[in-house]
């Protein structure tokens, strides 16, 4: 019999037959992305034919971090019987059993079907052997990292930080971010992540070198030519030819055109930060990306849609919000498969209707058990405690429905290929994930920060779902896209965050 094993990421191929075993670790095989796995032990796991029971069989060597079979965890040193289509993970692998065929078998099936051996054995193996099929019906996320592991790390990181004098800062981004990528995973296969630290600190040391130059050429204009602030703004005017309007309209102006160049400059960020993340991203051996030549589009039409939410006092933002996921996830690939977002503004528009009808409904009976407080007790200082959490309440619940509506509706729009994403964050759980997470950090003084952020992510990873098919078969690799990094910095400056 002969085995042939594919790993995840590099798809090369192992094969074993029946006189040959191969021992997985760090340094133990040919694989590269096993040398630098530091998950992995140097004999993390052996697979070998056991001829007592006439089958392939994988055996965890006492490996530090264990080795799963189908996601259930391998006792040390125990034999388990592997299948086609069965999945092995160890550190951060993944092994597929692609094939499993008998040479015997398949040369006594063609001798009896020709009347005579077949000459082309490699063909009749082709024929015969039960070949894995490279779709995934249903596959969830999952997150897997440790909270220990977690706390190592950012305390490592602070550390460099503080004796670096923050420049450590940008390499201490990337590591917090390769330590989560290494840990989601969809089905079996990690995600992986590709940023280094000196892109996005030679994007911080540009930054600050512009601000400078920037800011030292304003001084020095000013102190030449005697100018200041309101000067500027006459001599503006009357350049415009409104000097008649006065400095009031010169600073309204200006005001103008510096909030309109803010809000560019929000968009700017936007696409840069999701761009830069999705481009830094890898699974199985593809990455995603964002296509670049769409950014000046985005950017005009996020502007034309925040206009329009202006000119409509906010009844617009719902459809503004909308078609800004369109663009963005639209022309979002992985590998050369692009995403589709089929959301719409009016599903959009419904769920800040029914937001704004439960924040209503809610401050009313607020509003009212207090009123209530104030007949049963005479003391005003009890009431107003409790008015306090009853708002208070009321604005996590209604925070936490618009998060989870507005989830759903990002996650149940997303299609690749034939495949549909589904989640079902409701807001009951992500009131009780956000009560116990604050009750944490109150008892423990903060120091419960890493264990918080495994629950959070545990949570959120693995209410995500993909249903159908995703043949990565014919999705093509694309060269790996850079950029990004440098609004991935101004993001990080400015305290910019992706909602979605």
């Amino acid at each position: 019999m002969k085995l042939s094993l594919i790993h995840a990421n590099s798809r090369k191929k192992l094969t074993l037959n029946e006189s040959s075993e191969v021992i997985l670790g760090r340094g133990a095989t040919d694989i590269p992305e096993l040398e630098d796995d530091s998950k992995l032990s140097r004999q993390h796991l052996k697979c070998f034919f056991d001829e007592g029971n006439k089958c392939f069989v994988v055996l965890d060597l006492g490996s530090t971090n264990g080795s799963y079979l189908n996601h259930e965890r391998m006792e040390v040193d125990k034999a388990y019987q592997i299948h086609v289509g069965d999945i092995i993970v160890f550190g951060n692998q993944t092994l597929e059993v692609e094939t499993i065929w008998d040479d015997s078998k398949i040369l006594k099936n063609t001798s009896e079907f020709t009347g005579k051996p077949s000459i082309n054995l490699e063909a009749s193996v082709t024929q015969e052997m039960t070949v894995i099929d490279h779709t995934l019906l249903s596959r969830e996320f999952t997150y897997e990292g440790k909270a220990k592991e977690l706390l190592i790390l950012s305390l490592k990181n602070a550390f460099l930080c503080l004796v670096s004098l923050g420049f450590y800062i940008p390499y201490a981004k990337v590591n917090l971010r390769k330590h989560i990528w290494s840990n989601t995973k969809f089905g079996a296969d990690s995600f992986s992540f590709s940023g280094t630290g000196w892109e996005l600190l030679r994007s911080y040391l540009l930054f600050f070198g512009l601000i400078f130059a920037i800011g030292g050429a304003f001084w020095g204009i000013s102190s030449y030519f005697g100018l200041n602030w309101i000067d500027f703004a006459r001599n503006f005017t009357e350049g415009l030819g409104f000097e008649a309007l006065g400095l009031v309209f010169a600073f309204l102006f200006i005001s103008v055109v510096i909030a309109l160049f803010y809000i560019c400059f929000i968009f700017y960020m936007q696409f840069g930060t999701m761009r830069y993340l999705l481009t830094r991203t890898k699974l199985r051996s593809l990455y995603f990306n964002l296509d670049s030549s769409m950014r000046l589009n985005f950017i005009v039409s996020s502007l034309g849609g925040m206009l329009l939410t202006l000119f409509t006092f906010g009844l617009y933002y719902p459809f503004f919000k909308a078609r800004q996921l369109k663009y963005l996830w639209n022309y979002a690939s992985y590998g050369s498969q692009k995403f589709n977002f089929e959301g719409t503004g009016k599903d959009y528009a419904i769920i800040f209707l029914k937001t704004s009808v439960y924040a209503i409904t809610l401050s009313i009976l607020a509003g009212i058990l207090e009123k209530f407080l104030e007949v049963l007790f005479e003391a005003p200082d009890i009431v107003k405690i409790a008015g306090v959490f009853f708002y208070f309440g009321t604005y996590f619940l209604i925070h936490a429905h618009f998060k989870a509506a507005s989830l759903n509706y990002l996650v149940n729009n997303l299609k690749v290929q034939e495949a549909t994403f589904s989640s079902n964050f409701t807001t009951f759980q992500l009131v009780r994930l956000n009560f116990v997470n604050y009750l944490l950090i109150i008892l423990t003084l903060g120091l419960a920060t890493p264990v918080i952020f495994i629950r959070n992510m545990s949570y959120y990873v693995k209410k995500i779902k993909v249903h159908g098919a995703i043949d990565f078969d014919v999705i093509e690799m694309r060269a790996k896209d850079t950029g990004g990094e440098f609004a991935e910095t101004l993001a990080d400056v400015f305290d910019f965050e992706l909602s979605w």
